[in-house]
């Protein structure tokens, strides 16, 4: 989309500013819901304490899109890396369980190009 990403905070503004654009179209596809889980930003110790008493866990993936197709639903999960940021064990591990549930994939980003192409893969996986 031609803007330099510095952050992985600039890349999840980046696609969340795609998703919003694209809603409609994606609605047309299927969409039914979709939403991201803050769990990377800097903050606090304060607001790191009350994210968790809210429920915000280890290991979850960045985005969840749900689509449904023919009463048939679909999930995917979208984590966001940027530079040399690896998934953590957490991640790796719920991944792995996600992987084995029908109609549900799981994708590693590190650009916004592979987020699109990714995204086009869970959209084909769903025609």
């Amino acid at each position: 989309m031609g803007k330099i990403i510095r952050s992985e905070d600039d890349f999840h503004l980046l696609i969340g500013s795609y998703l919003n654009i694209n809603e409609l179209n994606l609605k047309k596809k299927g969409l039914i819901y979709w939403t991201y889980s803050p769990a990377g930003e800097l903050r606090n110790k304060l607001i790191a304490i009350k994210l968790k008493k809210k429920g915000v866990k280890k290991g979850d993936a960045d985005y969840r899109l749900e689509f449904v197709k023919n009463d048939i639903q679909y999930t995917g999960y979208f984590e966001i890396k940027f530079g040399k940021n690896k998934l953590t064990k957490e991640q790796k591990a719920i991944f792995e369980l996600r992987s084995k549930i029908k109609n549900t994939k799981c994708y590693t980003c590190y650009s916004f190009e592979e987020f699109e192409d990714s995204l086009n893969n869970f959209l084909g996986f769903i025609c």
